[in-house]
């Protein structure tokens, strides 16, 4: 992995650690607005169970409301759901009974025991077992002392109750040993809502709001659901002791003490008064309770200000109010660590994938596997977004279409039952009426998930379900999400859509209001489709896609390597030839017979074989004012900063790459002519120079010679003196025979002195190489040779990439203390002298070796080759008459 990547993989991780640590932040607190069970446990703990996105949490937290242990499963397992239908504490243990349904309809599949041990510090899952009840039978209610757990099971219609005594890991450390089990009649017709054992019997609560005690022989009831003047129902039942039980009521909120043998009860706190160390609530505000005395319980209560809920844990007198819980300090980091996994995980995938898709395309060692490697990530990718997109809008269809069925079945209830029949239902003691049954019936039998509740003064009750009485309030359901959907659909009257998660799953659901006027009874139709089925429909989609693009890629890598071949097969064939071009023959040039893009680059390579295009560099922004007269690089090569920093003596010595450009005007030309002609040489130059870096010196008070200091060395001295020359022939297009700017370049690498001369009131900037001063003065000769870029020997020597030039050496300069080998670089010319010098150029060389050798007569027949090819070489021209005259000195 490249250094680049390393870099960027940290910072992903480093963000991804941020993003994890303010998302497990702000899940840290755990709200009591959708709790699935609550119980107390020992020293002023409790036991509560709620949703964490997919998962189900059973937690023990302290008195403060922080969790100390938790429990974490799936509550969606493929077509499997888990809810939590009770929980108990134990001696040693937690005890957690759910029920295992069909994830997609709400069927019950069967109903495990979960085992908890909350004083482990690694896996709190001690054992779970699946419970095998009698036929037809459900256990409903879970309680535990001590060491013996005691679950109670009733029948499909409710006539019979099984009683059943557990002990765990009395036998075996991790084995359910039945102790006893015993069987009551209950009340025919009254159903069960909450029950519990008591010495040998059972008491419990029926549908109706009675309470019932139950021996093996006989059900009696000991607590009316309600005179004729007076609504009475018990909020709650707890044990007191053998033959008592705690009752609350919840009209009043007296908590009594019920004799179950008589039916008399004694008042033990009045309904207002403060109860549990607290100044705020009273007994009135339970919602659920579970206690083992009045001074030891944990109740979930009801603020009448926001209407949310808070626990009030009382240990021995002393309340403590909770508005939420709080996950562990463990609990955080690991949901920190385990976030920023997921995440760096994730990232991590990425770079490698994205480096992978790098070092295919770079490093690949065939264009094949180039090309592949660039193709199918990318196709990959393409896929993946396609499939996001399609899904999105896949995925709304199929809310949209499942919402418009639940819609739809409410409509349809509403139009089935009416306002007069859901009246029929509305005070308990109708709770066995035909209309409540048949409207149970009716419910039960949908297919999806209904009840009915409905809105009265301001307040809302249950009307007909499944799993809760009739006529208590909404709030035993112990989820305020869902009494938000209720109430805004009693209020504005509108059919409303919304999610709710409780003990029952998580639903889609729509509220249809049914009658009611201002002030009056609105009835609610609640139906609902479980989650998961939606879940099932778009993953069959995501599945059926992966597989089709799996397929689809596939296919697409098979013709890809096929056409790819088929494509890239005559490439071997170009290669072959352009490494007989890279070899010295510079004939080759490549034929294709075929019309696809491959003829393209064969015409490029035999364009390219016979001419060099020439690259023009953009324009450098002027620079300011005063920098007009000196230019920053003048400056800069001095070792300064600004012009107020140079003083004079200021100078730099040293071996440069330095050009001379001269312009050759015509000498007829007027004065206003050949000034424009001498401001479009001077701009010309200057301009492309400062491109490159390079320090322009006017060598000439005419403008008609300049000196080029390069710093950068002898490339880009050529390849300034290139560019100019190009732009220079652009420009000439544009310009009559007087306007044409005709110029030599001549580059020597040589010692150089720079620096600032003159006196206190006038700097000027002076260029010494005594060296390349004498190459000029032979000028003349330069000129006759017919190149408008020659170079010295030293220059070629320094050109990093002197195969990329077309050039051809011309022959030594000897003169008094000067002899200089001179190369012709010819690439400044067009695309066809170019052709037809490369064609000539090796008759040349031969032609320059022969006449170094002293073989005029064999080195001007050469020339005159040469000549023949290309009537317009000068050098050919000049030296046949070398060679001519050089034989007469001979002869």
């Amino acid at each position: 992995m490249g250094k680049g990547l390393r870099r960027v993989l940290l910072t992903v991780w480093i963000l991804a650690g941020i993003l994890a640590g303010w998302q497990s932040i702000q899940k840290s607190r755990v709200p009591l607005d959708s709790l699935l069970g609550f119980c107390m446990d020992r020293d002023g703990k409790t036991i509560a169970g709620w949703y964490d996105g997919n998962d189900t949490i059973i937690a023990r937290t302290d008195k403060s409301g922080v969790a100390e242990g938790t429990y974490r499963y799936r509550t969606v397992k493929g077509s499997r759901m888990y809810t939590v239908r009770g929980m108990a504490s134990g001696e040693n243990y937690t005890y957690v009974l759910r029920d295992r349904k069909n994830a997609y309809t709400g069927e019950l599949l069967a109903q495990e025991l979960v085992v908890l041990d909350f004083n482990s510090h690694f896996r709190k899952e001690k054992k779970v077992f699946e419970l095998t009840p009698e036929e037809n039978m459900t256990y409903g209610w879970l309680n535990a002392t001590g060491d013996t757990i005691t679950l109670i099971s009733t029948d499909k219609n409710q006539t019979k109750a099984v009683r059943s005594s557990y002990e765990f890991g009395a036998v075996l450390d991790d084995t359910l040993s039945l102790k006893n089990t015993r069987t009551y009649p209950l009340k025919t017709g009254e159903g069960v809502y909450k029950a519990m054992g008591n010495s040998t019997n059972l008491v419990y609560i029926s549908d109706s709001g009675k309470v019932y005690f139950a021996d093996e022989e006989q059900v009696y009831e000991v607590f009316p659901a309600r005179t004729l003047e007076t609504l009475m129902y018990p909020n709650f039942i707890a044990y007191a002791e053998s033959g008592y039980v705690y009752l609350g009521e919840h009209e009043s909120g007296d908590i009594s003490r019920l004799n179950l043998s008589d039916g008399t009860q004694e008042t033990l706190l009045n309904g207002s008064s403060p109860f549990g160390g607290s100044s705020v609530y009273t007994p009135r505000d339970i919602v659920s309770i579970s206690m083992s005395g009045l001074n030891n319980f944990t109740a979930l209560v009801k603020n009448g200000q926001d209407s949310s809920f808070h626990f009030l844990v009382c240990q021995d007198g002393s309340g403590t109010v909770l508005n939420s819980f709080r996950y562990g300090v463990a609990a955080f980091l690991w949901s920190v660590l385990r976030q920023w996994l997921v995440y760096a995980g994730i990232s991590l995938l990425a770079v490698l994938a994205l480096g992978v898709l790098i070092s295919g395309i770079r490093g690949g060692h065939t264009i094949m596997e180039r090309l592949l490697s660039a193709t199918i990530p990318l196709l990959a990718v393409t896929m993946v977004l396609f499939g996001y997109i399609s899904f999105r809008y896949y995925g709304t269809a199929i809310d949209e279409n499942y919402s418009k069925q639940v819609m739809d079945e409410g409509n349809m209830l509403a139009a089935l039952f009416g306002q007069e029949s859901l009246q029929e239902i509305e005070y308990p003691y109708d709770y066995a009426s035909e209309a409540y049954q048949y409207l149970s019936q009716q419910l039960a039998t949908r297919e999806l998930y209904t009840r009915v509740l409905y809105y009265e003064s301001g307040a809302i009750y249950v009307g007909v379900d499944r799993n809760s009485p009739c006529f208590y309030p909404g709030e035993i359901l112990m989820n305020l999400p869902a009494e938000e959907l209720y109430r805004k659909a009693a209020l504005t009257g509108e059919s409303v859509m919304g999610t709710i998660e409780d003990q029952n799953g998580k639903r889609m659901v729509c509220i249809t209001p049914v009658g009611g006027l201002s002030g009056e009874t609105v009835y609610l139709l609640e139906t609902g489709l479980y989650t998961a089925n939606i879940a099932a429909y778009t993953a069959t989609y995501i599945k059926d896609f992966v597989m089709v693009s799996v397929a689809f890629l596939l296919i697409v890598l098979v013709m890809l390597m096929v056409l790819f071949y088929r494509i890239l097969a005559p490439i071997g064939e170009i290669k072959r030839e352009m490494q007989l071009f890279a070899d010295g023959d510079r004939s080759i040039r490549i034929r294709s017979t075929s019309e696809d893009e491959l003829t393209g680059i064969t015409q490029v390579f035999n364009k390219m074989a016979d001419d060099i295009n020439v690259q023009i560099v953009n324009l450098e922004r002027m620079s300011e004012i005063y920098y007009h007269f000196v230019p920053p690089s003048m400056i800069g090569l001095l070792g300064q900063d600004n012009l107020a920093s140079m003083t004079l003596g200021s100078s730099v010595k040293g071996s440069f790459a330095i050009m001379n450009v001269r312009m050759y005007p015509e000498e007829s030309l007027p004065i206003d002519k050949k000034e424009a002609l001498m401001n479009r040489f001077f701009n010309t130059v200057n301009r492309f120079a400062k491109q490159s870096d390079i320090i322009t010196i006017v060598d000439d008070a005419n403008l008609q010679s300049m000196l080029l200091i390069c710093r950068e060395g002898a490339d880009a001295a050529a390849a300034a003196a290139l560019t100019i020359l190009a732009r220079i022939d652009a420009d000439n297009q544009l310009y009559d025979r007087d306007g044409q700017m005709n110029v030599m370049f001549v580059a020597d690498q040589t010692e150089v002195y720079f620096g600032i001369c003159g006196d206190e009131e006038r700097y000027i900037p002076v260029v010494l190489a005594p060296e390349f001063e004498k190459l000029l003065e032979h000028g003349e000769f330069l000129r006759g040779m017919g190149s408008r870029f020659l170079m010295t020997e030293s220059v070629s020597e320094k050109l990093q990439s002197r195969d990329q030039y077309a050039k051809r050496y011309i022959g030594r300069l000897r003169a008094e203390e000067l002899d200089l080998g001179l190369y012709d670089m010819y690439d400044e010319k067009g695309a066809e002298e170019v052709r037809v010098m490369k064609q000539s150029q090796h008759a040349f060389d031969k032609a320059m070796e022969l006449y170094e050798k002293g073989f005029y007569y064999e080195a001007k027949n050469l020339y005159a080759r040469v000549l023949r090819e290309n009537p317009g070489d000068m050098a050919a021209k000049y030296y046949i008459f070398r060679c001519e005259a050089l034989q007469d000195r001979e002869q």
